[in-house]
Formats: structure tokens, C-alpha cells, sequence
């Protein structure tokens, strides 16, 4: 049986990704990724009108229907049990803030606006009147939320103080009556700009300065989104963009079809979508707090976009990779400086330089470590020790070793050299003048077995071996820590603040201290995907375990949570699959963990993975539960 805990979260739940091309301006990220999220039906492909993702990893958002909320398994209607916002209202926009939701509405016969605060625990229910209609809410740098409104008001509203106005942009010297206000933006610096339907303007003390128009009238629609850079300001109008200079809002970009109806703000500037989304419609956007994210509301559902250092080809290539490679088991992985993929298994080692594969020879490259920038060593299973690989000419030859040493199953950088493991043995690799290695014996002990692992922590070397964990001090000395008076595979050591963490031979995942006591254990009932712990990855605050059962991964700022992570797209492998103990990667050139098993390797998203670390955990809901003013449905 396998199994792997998922919390489906809303950050999680990823449906087909779509990469589309952007204009030269974005030289520095080749492309925009595009996702789907996996609603629940009906609401997969309904129309989100607005949206916004809260603090808690809570999606709230408008459509025709309503208001509704997805907690990542279910979406739940707000019905807040009042005549003046019954649960079929369709605001103009939605926030929240703490325990508090606020929503603006438009009476259309009289073109009037108010703003709704819903207390949600005591269910109170607050009425503004608003001179104008409210604009882009958001939580200010002081923490407090802060939104304006169409005439020139500015709003602040904290806990304590409720809601109130600050500002009166309209009163300052250079405001042009008559204009409207459609947006506004705050910058890292706290400089506030606004933008009308003509032109943009920067706040500065008690008067606004403005650009000159950016358009003839007509051609110009509604200015729905604007943010800045370092640099520059963008207003996105729905129907195109302009681009001003931050100090003297100068046009310095300007643009109006239909193409720039998806644009979003990447670390070097603007990332305007250059290829049109078919009869799509782009309603609202909101920022994924602490990630470079955004979500998307369209009329056909819910998309989320990030800027991508993968090309259009970048994911065929990856599923190439998948294919060929799937159907066999693996042993090593290592990416060289010039791309290429060198990939160990039971059928040889191989060579992917993204397009074309090379079996570089028939030997089970079961263990790699670089020399230098193009030369590979290689650890052999029954072999004769060792061979080097050039990865620039993909030739090798096999490193003499009057030894006959086999079985080589771990090499780590040592002094001026290296330390390799074996059976019974851990040998001392030093550099010869013809750039060969002299192989010496640096200790033996029968009772090590067949070793697995091999880490320096705080001076002394730990080794994980199929008879259990020892340590050899800083003099020499060996000693068995961990089990006490039996015998227990262990495959892999990670260090912990306090301890160590163990993966073990069919009994998950062990916790010591330095002198060997069992400090925690996780096993399969509390999240583990497989008893078989054969490697162990650090990212950040997550370790990430590949097992018998597939890959799992654990927040340690959460108590050691078992995260969850989507399914994956064939073209990033298998998370289900058995995970051989060598094979683990940390593809640092493409953001990558690449981890191998018995059915080919698997590729995980590390800037993915940081974000979702530190999320809540999820409750499950059974059903809908509806709720009306006097009468509650039961679930089914």
C-alpha cells in the first residue's frame, strides 16, 4: 500500500500549465507560466468577477451568484444573514481584514456607493456611504487597511478607530475636477499615484503632479490594475498598456490592443502577455503575498501566473527526460555546468543534453561527485571502485585501484580529497599527478556493513549503514550510537537543530539526540509515505523524504507536518514511485530537487516548495452545509 498525505490547499491545487511568450522587455524571464486551478464544479468554470486571497490561504470571491469561499476542498457560500447583502449580491469588490469583510456596493439607478464591514464574529454589520466609488483595497505598511474612492478620498480603517477618511486629494492644488479617480497604487517608498481616465498623477505634500494624456479619450478604457518598479509606473487599461517614468511621469511605453489584457509586475519590469488567451476575459487580480504569484478571475474560472525562467520548450523537454528514463531504475543524478543530465542506472549511465540521449557505458554508476568543473567521479556498483567522466567530451576511463575495491555507494569532498564508502570499508581518495586517485584505506570495521550514507557534522563523521549509525569523532574513534544492542538499516542522516533525523529500514524516520536516545519517530499513521526511509533533502524549513511509498515532505516549522504538494504533470515524473537511496540532485540551475527511483526520477519545484511552506492545515468538509435566516441544511 502507498500513500501520500496531501493538505489540498488552494495554493496547491494546479491544473494544466500553460507557458506563453512575452515581448523582448522581459529579456531576463523568458516567459509567463499559466495555471488553471482546480475549482470544485459547478465552480470550475464560472465567472469570477472579483477576488482576493487572504493571510489565512483563504480564496474569497464574487460571481454571478454570489458571494462564495474555497478553503483549497470546498467552496462555502458568505451568506452574513442580512436583507442588505443577501447571499446572491454581487458586489464590486471584496476584502478581507483580520476578522472583519468589506464590501463595496453600487446602487445602479442612483450611481451611488457604499461600503459594507461584516464583523464575522459577532455577525455585525456596518453601512458607509461613500462619495465616490471605492478603489483597490489593501493593507497598508502600518497594517491598516486603506482603500479610496472615485471622487478623491482617501480611507483608513483599523480595529480600534473603525473606518475613516485621511485624505482629500480632491482639495489639493493640481487636482483637475471633474476627472474621477479609476485607481491608485502605493510604491515601496509610500509614494502614492493616481491615475484618472486621462493621465497619471504623483502625491506630493499638498499638490498632485500629472502626466500628460496617454491617449485620445476614446481609444482608452478603464484603468484596472497599476503597480510600480524601481523605475518605472504601469497602468494596465484593460485594453493595453502605459508605462511611466516614476520621477517625471513621463510616457515612456504605450500600447492599446488586446494583448496586454494579462499583464503582470516581474523583478526586472513589466511581464505583458505577447500571445492573446483565447475568449478569455480578465476581470480581477490579486497578488500572492510572498511569492512572485498572481491570481487571475476570468469568465471561464481561475488561473494563476507567475513569471518563468522555463521557455515554451523548457516542459517537452523535461517530458522527454521523463519518458526515457522511466522504465528504469536509478542510481545517481547530476547535472554539469554546460546542462547536460548524467543519469546512473541498473541499464548504464547515460547522458541527456536536453534533446538527444548517450549511454555512456554499461557501468551502475550507483554514486557521483564533480572533481572540477568538467570532470565526474563516479562510484561503481560491482565494479572495480571507480572511473572519471570529462562531461565537456562525455569520455571516461576507469581509475586504477590495485585494491579491488566494489560495492562503492557514497563519495564526499574531504581535505584535499575524498571519502568513499563501500562494505565494511571507507577508503581516502587522493589526487595523482595524471589526475587519478590514489585509493587508501581509512577504516575498516566489518561491523559497518554496507555503508549508505557518510555526513561531517560539527567535526565528526556520521555513517549510516545497513548494521545502523556510527560516529567516528575528531581522534579516530568509532563508536555505534544508534540502535542499542540490535541491528537497523539506515540509509540516510540529516542534521537537526537538536539531533539528527534517520531514515531507516522499515522504521520510518527516526529523531536521535548525540548520544542515541529516540527523541521522535514518524511513521506511516502519521503522514509518512513509506516505513523505507532511503534519502533525506533540507530546503529551508522543509525536509523532504524519498521512501519506499514515494516522496514525502515535512514542515519543520510546523511540528514536522506532512505538506502538501500537487499532483504532478507527467512531465515532472512520479511522486508515487520507490525512491532508490543515492539518487537525490539539487539541480540549483534549474530551481530543481530531482529525485530517482525504481520508475525513473521525479522533479520538484523548489522556489514552489518554499512558498508553500508554513501553511495551515486544512479541515475537511463532508458537504455543503446552506444556510439560510430560520433553517439550516444538513449534510447529505
Amino acid at each position: 500500500m502507498q500513500r501520500l498525505f496531501f493538505r489540498r490547499t488552494f495554493c496547491y491545487l494546479f491544473g494544466i500549465s500553460v507557458f506563453i511568450c512575452v515581448t523582448p522587455r522581459a529579456s531576463a524571464q523568458k516567459s509567463i507560466a499559466v495555471r488553471t486551478i482546480a475549482l470544485p464544479k459547478p465552480f470550475d468554470h464560472a465567472e469570477i468577477k472579483h477576488l482576493m486571497l487572504d493571510g489565512d490561504g483563504f480564496l474569497w470571491f464574487v460571481t454571478n451568484q454570489g458571494i462564495w469561499r474555497f478553503d483549497g476542498t470546498d467552496v462555502q457560500p458568505v451568506d452574513i444573514h442580512n436583507a442588505v447583502l443577501p447571499q446572491n449580491s454581487v458586489p464590486d469588490g471584496i476584502y478581507r481584514y483580520h476578522n472583519f469583510l468589506f464590501f463595496s456596493l453600487r446602487d445602479v439607478p442612483t450611481d451611488t456607493y457604499q461600503v459594507l464591514c461584516y464583523n464575522i464574529g459577532n455577525k455585525n454589520l456596518k453601512q458607509y456611504k461613500m462619495p465616490g466609488r471605492p478603489i483597490n483595497y489593501m493593507t497598508g505598511k502600518g497594517g491598516s487597511l486603506q482603500f479610496m474612492t472615485s471622487d478623491g478620498s482617501r480611507w483608513m480603517f483599523t480595529d480600534e478607530d473603525g473606518l475613516k477618511q485621511t485624505d482629500k486629494y480632491f482639495t489639493y492644488k493640481g487636482w483637475v475636477k471633474g476627472d474621477g479617480m479609476e485607481y491608485y497604487t502605493i510604491d515601496a517608498n509610500g509614494n502614492t499615484y493616481l491615475f484618472s481616465h486621462k493621465k497619471a498623477g504623483l502625491v506630493k505634500k499638498d499638490s498632485i503632479i500629472w502626466s500628460l494624456p496617454a491617449a485620445p479619450l476614446q481609444k482608452l478604457a478603464f484603468v484596472k490594475q497599476a503597480y510600480c518598479d524601481s523605475k518605472y509606473v504601469f497602468a494596465n487599461c484593460g485594453n493595453g498598456l502605459v508605462v511611466y517614468d516614476k520621477n517625471s511621469l513621463q510616457i515612456v511605453y504605450e500600447r492599446l490592443d488586446e494583448t496586454y489584457g494579462l499583464s503582470l509586475p516581474g523583478k526586472d519590469g513589466e511581464l505583458p502577455v505577447f500571445k492573446i488567451i483565447n475568449d478569455l476575459r480578465i476581470q480581477d487580480m490579486c497578488k500572492k503575498t510572498g511569492t512572485n504569484q498572481t491570481l487571475v478571475g476570468t469568465d471561464k474560472g481561475l488561473l494563476e501566473i507567475s513569471p518563468s525562467d522555463e521557455g515554451p520548450g523548457e516542459t517537452d523537454q523535461q517530458q522527454l527526460i521523463v519518458d526515457f528514463f522511466k522504465d528504469k531504475s536509478i542510481r545517481s543524478i547530476y547535472r554539469s555546468s554546460n546542462k547536460k543530465l548524467y543519469v546512473g542506472t541498473y541499464q548504464g549511465h547515460f547522458v541527456c543534453d536536453g534533446n538527444t540521449f548517450k549511454r555512456i557505458n554499461g557501468n551502475i554508476a550507483y554514486t557521483v561527485q564533480p572533481v572540477n568543473q568538467n570532470m565526474l567521479l563516479a562510484g561503481m556498483e560491482g565494479g572495480t571502485g571507480f572511473y572519471l567522466l570529462n562531461t565537456r567530451t562525455d569520455e571516461w576511463h576507469l581509475n586504477p585501484n590495485p585494491l579491488r575495491t566494489t560495492g562503492t555507494t557514497k563519495i564526499i569532498p574531504y581535505n584535499n580529497g575524498f571519502l568513499t564508502g563501500s562494505s565494511g570499508y571507507i577508503y581516502y581518495l587522493t589526487a595523482l599527478l595524471n589526475g587519478d586517485y590514489k585509493i587508501s584505506p581509512w577504516l575498516s570495521d566489518a561491523n559497518l556493513g554496507l555503508i549508505k550514507d557518510l555526513k561531517f557534522i560539527n567535526g565528526d563523521l556520521w555513517i549510516a549503514s545497513l548494521r545502523g549509525l556510527f560516529k567516528v569523532d575528531k581522534s579516530g574513534n568509532e563508536k555505534k550510537i544508534y540502535p542499542a544492542g540490535r541491528t537497523l538499516g539506515c540509509y540516510a542522516i540529516l542534521k537537526a537543530n537538536d539531533g539528527l533525523w534517520i531514515g531507516t529500514n522499515g522504521e520510518g524516520l527516526v529523531k536521535i539526540d548525540a548520544a542515541g536516545k529516540v527523541t521522535r519517530q514518524i511513521h506511516f499513521n502519521d503522514g509518512l509515505a513509506g516505513e523505507y526511509v532511503y534519502s533525506l533533502f533540507q530546503l529551508n524549513n522543509l525536509v523532504i523524504a524519498g521512501t519506499s511509498g514515494g516522496v514525502n515532505i515535512f514542515d519543520q516549522s510546523s511540528g514536522m507536518q506532512p505538506l502538501a504538494i500537487p499532483d504532478l504533470p507527467s512531465s515532472d515524473g512520479n511522486l508515487y514511485q520507490e525512491i532508490n537511496h543515492s539518487a537525490v540532485f539539487d539541480d540549483t540551475a534549474k530551481h530543481k530537487i530531482i529525485f530517482g527511483g525504481t520508475q525513473g526520477l521525479t522533479f520538484l519545484d523548489k522556489d514552489y516548495l518554499r512558498s508553500a511552506a508554513g501553511k495551515p492545515n486544512d479541515r475537511v468538509n463532508l458537504s455543503y452545509i446552506k444556510k439560510g435566516y430560520n433553517t439550516s441544511q444538513p449534510p447529505a
